[in-house]
């Protein structure tokens, strides 16, 4: 039971927990229709296309993800532009296309830089990570997930960290270390309990387990 193996229907859940408002299936159906009437404002457009881009099918995401950028950079909003390439590369990495979701991962990772928003920058190298430990780059993974995690203790978001902390005993699992995996196994369902997170928690007990 790996993080890894359930990116889409696990990890996923846990990061729309975290980081988002989620909007069920029926909503972003509803929202497409409005969408596609054409008759909203610049404005209402950003909003909708933003909603869109936060989509489980990953070849709507990735089209609306697209549309997002594209709407955003004419609204010179650096901040959607950041989601339009997150979102990018999240369709990319569901679809198999690896290469194309780092080359997406490391846009947002820049703007997130030029930005000067470091929780932001490092939930894009989490993600990254995630991608090189589906690779087997095992040196590249352990290397990045170390920077998100630093990165999101000392901007007070242990619950984000945690969650790096599982997918890096994940790496070390994959990579036959199941001391260093079930060390970061133990440190993410500290912080999932001392946060209540009982999803959270229950995963990382059971990849104890497995360690």
């Amino acid at each position: 039971m790996t993080c890894q193996g359930y990116i889409r229907e696990l990890c996923g859940v846990f990061l729309l927990l975290i980081f988002t408002t989620q909007v069920t299936g029926q909503n972003l159906d509803s929202l497409e229709r409005i969408y596609q009437l054409g008759n909203l404002t610049a404005l209402e457009e950003l909003k909708v296309l933003n909603d869109l881009a936060d989509n489980d099918d990953p070849q709507k995401q990735l089209l609306f993800s697209t549309l997002l950028i594209e709407a955003a950079q004419k609204a010179d909003s650096t901040r959607l532009v950041y989601n339009g390439y997150l979102g990018k590369g999240q369709a990319y990495q569901y679809k198999g296309d690896l290469v194309r979701a780092l080359e997406n991962y490391f846009v947002a990772y820049d703007i997130a830089t030029e930005r000067n928003k470091p929780k932001d920058g490092a939930r894009v190298i989490s993600s990254i990570a995630d991608v090189y430990s589906i690779q087997g780059d095992h040196e590249n993974a352990v290397r990045y997930y170390h920077r998100s995690i630093g990165t999101l203790y000392s901007q007070d978001d242990s619950l984000s960290a945690a969650i790096s902390e599982l997918n890096l005993g994940d790496a070390f699992m994959k990579a036959d270390n199941p001391d260093s995996a079930l060390f970061y196994f133990r440190k993410s369902r500290e912080v999932f309990i001392e946060k209540e997170f009982s999803v959270g928690s229950g995963f990382a007990l059971a990849n104890m387990g497995m360690a």
